[in-house]
């Protein structure tokens, strides 16, 4: 049977993405937009204005005045996931047994469980979930409702697994919820499948203005889904809830059951044999686990998913699951070969009636443009952020553009709203109905406003802040006065083994936060031996919270999956348990959380790793002290040990929001277990020091450190010659606003350019 649209919403505004996130000259990028209004699209090099898209920005495409406005043209999004099957169940039917385990996370909106059914024109059969959160066993003519046609158990229980079976043996209708019959009623006549689809996790309904759409997605997980041509016993359905999941079912009579163990991928296999495979739509969420798996009672220091028997299969819908918003193409465009590398944006300009650009701000999808083939790489290489740009992109489908994510971004209330920060239904209308599903995965072919190029990040005050593209510009703006550089993306380091071999200096800056384990290694393996000729590479640190959320990433389908745990650190999911922390896109699944616990910690590749986070107004930014001013570092700064540095004029900006400290640093040590020990060779030149109380900090276990009145050190810059063999230099300056203070502060200056002459590299 044809797979129904899921619910279309209707977007209003303008919102808009681009296929792929980093692109080189020769190569194509193709923009997706939704818009209710006229508006002229043009492509721009970002300059030097890091505040507004002021004249300084240069109109690359197309020239200026060549084309005419866009029309409006609104572009619906279809969330929601669920598997359709294809091969429905056909004939008719005397006898029925519809079996699914179910797990729901929210109970308070009707939906299907294990069904062939939309209301109301091919009402088959099916297990639901009823708006009051009662179970409901339905079969029927294939046609219109026929009333009368179904059993309703009592209330099912939030969050907890719960096997529903519903039998019909050509005389009587039964519900059996955990192997004990809990009601029944007399029916007569076959049972007729109909045209609808088959649907696990959902149904379908229709009103006067569609001819059906999938509108009852589960909020919840499923397991061992089973469709039976044949009344199970009461015996069988006892023993069958005893199994909880882990065993096949057996007899005659087995239509379809998916087993649910690819754990990875959109294509869900019929073990029957009966060619009723699925299609995961909207993606979903793997390695969750079983009926039989107890997820919370997990030890990470000993578990491995491969080797757990019980632990079962199951999948979690979410009825908001969006990561590909599949839009047709609006704008196409080749990239010359005259476009340097830096940071780009397909600029949206809204027009009024009249055609005039109108006073609204521009709405930007921003973009890398790399180095392209006929390019010489230059001597440094600046790595840009995108998986934490992507991270924070809580409101794909937000009004507002230059704005704080977290307050000022307006979100469209009827739109998804998560992120690796929010769980699922983070705009839900009230507490009681949001399912609050942990979100595991996110999706690039959507709109990312968390990524534009103006946007700032200030509670509770604007001071100018901000933690994503705007902070890594004030090192790209400093860089640019006197240095060429390429850049590049972390995805297009997961990509391209090659992407840093041969540059005399890698720059990192801002919040590069999320990892994989692949861009982690190519890393370590450039300090080695992959800078100029073989030789170790070097690398400049201007960040904080570095390398801190293990990420897996499937660039072919657009999707990044990062699985936080434990819910107390900041920013983790609030109903992770431990069994569920393990990656579907690896093919060994392996476990996710900290780097630090995923064996990449940042301090044995960098020297130092992150270790807390504090408040970003006025308060919460602070100078760093030089501590061994006779080190190289300093040549030529006129400093000594004890001066102050890192401001923008007299305000101290190097030192806030996130920082990173050596691993032998007191309050990383502080009620600690296995610390590592401190690598060799490490010189501290700069320390930062601030009151504990104000501070949320953190141990190298990932404890907070209770709070003191003491002055500690929350911060640090580096000099770290790599031991033999892994060779290697690094100069890491730990704090996600040291790009900020790098734009005025000149001793901090002095120090970065004392690095990259240092590292060999000329200025131009």
């Amino acid at each position: 049977m044809a797979q129904e649209p899921n619910t279309s919403i209707t977007l209003s505004g303008l919102h808009a993405y681009s296929d792929v996130r980093s692109v080189a000259p020769r190569e194509v990028i193709h923009f997706h937009a939704s818009s209710d209004s006229k508006y002229q699209f043009s492509i721009r090099r970002l300059g030097s204005n890091l505040d507004g898209p002021g004249a300084d920005d240069v109109q690359l495409y197309p020239l200026v005045g060549t084309t005419l406005p866009r029309e409006p043209l609104v572009q619906p999004i279809h969330p929601g996931s669920y598997i359709h099957v294809e091969n429905g169940i056909t004939g008719s039917l005397s006898n029925l047994t519809l079996e699914c385990w179910v797990r729901p996370w929210q109970l308070q909106r009707t939906a299907g469980v294990l069904t062939q059914y939309t209301y109301n024109v091919a009402c088959g059969f099916g297990l639901f979930v009823n708006g009051d959160g009662t179970p409901i066993f339905f079969v029927g003519n294939g046609t219109t409702l026929e009333n009368g046609a179904s059993v309703v158990g009592p209330a099912l229980s939030l969050r907890a697994w719960v096997h529903l079976v519903g039998v019909y043996n050509g005389a009587t209708m039964s519900l059996y919820v955990n192997g004990s019959l809990v009601a029944s009623k007399a029916r007569t006549g076959a049972v007729v499948p109909g045209t609808a689809p088959l649907r696990i996790g959902a149904y379908g309904e229709t009103n006067a203005s569609d001819a059906g759409e999938t509108k009852r997605m589960l909020d919840g997980d499923v397991a061992m889904p089973v469709i039976y041509s044949r009344a199970l016993t009461a015996t069988e359905v006892q023993t069958r809830y005893t199994a909880r999941g882990g065993v096949a079912p057996s007899g005659s009579g087995i239509l379809a059951w998916w087993k649910l163990d690819e754990e990875q991928g959109v294509s869900v296999a019929d073990a029957s044999g009966n060619g009723h495979t699925g299609t995961l739509v909207n993606r979903g969420t793997w390695m969750i686990g079983g009926p039989a798996f107890d997820s919370a009672a997990v030890n990470l220091a000993s578990y491995n998913p491969a080797t757990d028997t019980t632990r079962g299969h199951g999948i979690r819908f979410a009825s908001d699951d969006l990561y590909d918003c599949g839009w047709p193409v609006t704008e196409t465009v080749t990239v010359p070969d005259e476009w340097t590398p830096g940071i780009y944006v397909g600029r949206f300009e809204l027009r009024n009636a009249s055609g005039a650009v109108t006073a609204d701000p521009p709405y930007d999808v921003t973009f890398v443009v790399r180095r392209g083939p006929a390019q010489a790489k230059r001597q440094v290489l600046v790595l840009c952020a995108t998986a934490t740009w992507l991270a924070y992109n809580t409101a794909p489908f937000a009004g507002i553009r230059v704005a704080d994510p977290y307050n000022g971004i307006s979100p469209n209330p009827s739109a998804p709203e998560f992120s690796l920060y929010f769980d699922h239904h983070s705009n839900a209308p009230n507490t009681a109905a949001a399912a609050s599903q942990p979100v595991y995965q996110v999706g690039l072919r959507m709109p990312w406003p968390s990524a534009a190029p103006y946007l700032r990040l200030a509670v509770p005050t604007d001071i100018g802040y901000s933690h994503l593209v705007r902070e890594e510009r004030f090192v790209h703006q400093w860089l640019s006065g006197a240095y060429d550089f390429d850049v590049a993306t972390d995805f297009d380091l997961d990509a391209d083994p090659a992407l840093l071999t041969g540059y005399k200096t890698v720059v990192i800056c801002g919040h590069s936060e999320y990892w994989t384990r692949t861009a982690h290694d190519r890393l370590d393996a450039y300090l080695t031996n992959g800078g100029p000729s073989g030789a170790p590479g070097a690398a400049i640190v201007l960040a904080g919270n570095v390398m801190f959320w293990r990420t897996s990433l499937d660039l072919a389908n657009g999707i990044m999956e990062c699985r936080k745990f434990p819910p107390s650190l900041a920013g983790a999911n609030t109903n992770a348990t431990a069994g569920e922390v393990f990656h579907s896109l690896d093919t060994s699944h392996a476990r996710g959380g900290t780097a630090r616990e995923c064996g990449m910690p940042c301090y044995s590749v960098l020297g130092m790793d992150s270790l807390g986070t504090l408040g970003t107004d006025n308060a919460y930014f602070f100078p760093y002290q030089a501590v061994s001013t006779s080190h190289w570092l300093f040549a030529g700064a006129n400093f000594t040990n004890g001066s102050y540095f890192g401001y923008r004029g007299s305000t101290p900006r190097a030192v806030g929001h996130e920082f990173d400290v050596r691993v032998s640093t007191p309050l990383m040590t502080r009620n600690a277990s296995n610390v590592p020990t401190d690598p060799t060779g490490i010189v501290t030149v700069a320390t930062c020091s601030a009151t504990v109380p104000a501070l949320t900090c953190r141990n190298w276990n990932g404890d907070l450190v209770p709070a003191t009145s003491e002055t500690a050190v929350i911060s640090q810059i580096i000099y770290w010659q790599r031991p033999s063999p892994s060779g290697g230099q690094v100069v890491y300056a730990g704090s996600i606003s040291a790009g900020w203070a790098l734009d005025q502060d000149q001793p901090l200056q002095k120090v970065v350019e004392n690095a990259l002459t240092h590292f060999g590299v000329t200025k131009r």
